[in-house]
């Protein structure tokens, strides 16, 4: 359900029309969402979860081929507002569990951008194996909008 909510109205309904593959995906990214309400201990709020293909062509800057639209990305941060620091503090606590292999995932991304609503700082965290391309998933990047371009650096690659 909470992987599913979505601030558009129009589209709500239609963002919770699943298949029973995307339904085994929801069940993973809700486990890998689990893992990271534990590593945090702390309540997290989910900004967005699956995006049908409507809903995120009507998302502000999202990407054509976003993992949301597969239900294999999730953007999050802690509850309570949405500070630089508090961003950073628990994309630190995921990455030292990750270097810990307590959790796995395909990309872990800070990404810092205004979009036209009330978020401009969250943690975008994806599935990994086998949903992604294994030379792909360990992924550790910063995202932040430059001249209003997003501009993605990898900061490193954990193991998968």
């Amino acid at each position: 359900f909470e992987l599913t909510k979505t601030n558009n109205a129009a589209l709500q309904a239609k963002n919770r029309f699943l298949t029973d593959a995307q339904l085994k995906k929801a069940r993973e990214l809700a486990a890998l969402m689990e893992q990271i309400r534990t590593i945090m201990g702390c309540a997290i709020d989910v900004h967005s979860g699956y995006r049908c293909p409507d809903l995120n062509a009507a998302t502000v800057k999202a990407a054509s081929k976003s993992q949301h639209m597969l239900f294999e990305a999730c953007d999050w941060s802690p509850a309570g507002p949405d500070t630089v620091e508090s961003i950073e503090v628990a994309f630190q606590k995921v990455l030292a569990a990750a270097k810990r292999g307590e959790i796995r995932f395909g990309q872990l991304i800070v990404e810092q951008a205004n979009r036209g609503y009330s978020k401009s700082i969250w943690i975008h965290v994806s599935l990994g194996r086998p949903n992604r391309d294994p030379a792909r998933c360990g992924e550790v990047l910063r995202m932040v909008e430059k001249d209003g371009e997003q501009v993605y650096t990898l900061i490193e690659r954990l193991p998968a």
